[in-house]
């Protein structure tokens, strides 16, 4: 069974993405309102190729018709209202709907480019030229209409007008890439460092093994049998 959006109610569609440790995380996304649905912690568990991949779906459908979304948002697992906080990475600051039995959040698109440091809030000169040219915008965070002459935020949900910044875009997808190629290749150096870790971490594991051993049954029980073993070891290792 399809799970239906926290805001509009329409069935959401479930995607894939990248998670940790090869893992292919099922996300719900909402293209009507152009948001998405994490279940508890699973926006933790995303690589960064994931979270790329994420950007990228949603991004699609950023032009879509919206209608705006209603104040009330229920949870899509046990159909609680959903709270609306708000949250920090750094200095930044965003809002998402928890759930407060922790069955997880519901975020917008406009929501998650600010968690990653995607748009500017527009001021100055920059709206003053906006107004020039438009009189009303939908907003990107709900889809409602903010008359550009009357105020600088949506009246329905208070997101401030903003801007896709070109260049933080770009500065992030190329992190996310980047973190994505190391995840994919590790560095060598590092893998033979962990090697040489895991080494001596068995080494030492075996000579206090060995010391009790010793200390029990005596040197010429258990010396020959942990020798071996830790020889058969590390020659695997190697």
């Amino acid at each position: 069974m399809r799970t239906l959006c926290p805001a509009c109610r329409q069935p959401m569609d479930a995607e894939h993405f990248a998670g940790h440790y090869g893992r292919k995380v099922e996300l719900d996304l909402c293209h009507h309102c152009n948001a998405l649905w994490f279940d508890k912690l699973e926006n933790l568990s995303l690589t960064a190729g994931g979270v790329l991949s994420l950007l990228q779906s949603m991004q699609a459908h950023y032009k879509d018709d919206r209608r705006p979304m209603p104040n009330l948002k229920h949870c899509p697992r046990c159909e609680g209202t959903l709270k609306q906080a708000r949250r920090r990475t750094k200095d930044i600051q965003y809002t998402v709907f928890d759930c407060v039995q922790g069955h997880g959040h519901f975020i917008t698109f406009y929501e998650l480019l600010r968690e990653k440091d995607c748009i500017r809030p527009l001021k100055g000169d920059k709206l003053k030229e906006l107004r020039k040219q438009l009189d009303v915008v939908a907003c990107s965070s709900c889809g409602a209409p903010v008359d550009l002459h009357k105020t600088a935020a949506c009246t329905h949900c208070s997101a401030p007008l903003a801007l896709l910044d070109p260049d933080a875009m770009a500065e992030t997808l190329e992190r996310l890439a980047s973190e994505d190629d190391r995840q994919r290749n590790p560095d060598a150096d590092r893998i033979a460092a962990d090697m040489v870790l895991q080494r001596l971490r068995t080494e030492s594991t075996f000579q206090k093994h060995d010391a009790i051993d010793r200390r029990a049954w005596g040197r010429s029980r258990s010396g020959g049998l942990i020798e071996w073993g830790l020889d058969a070891l590390l020659a695997w290792l190697i």
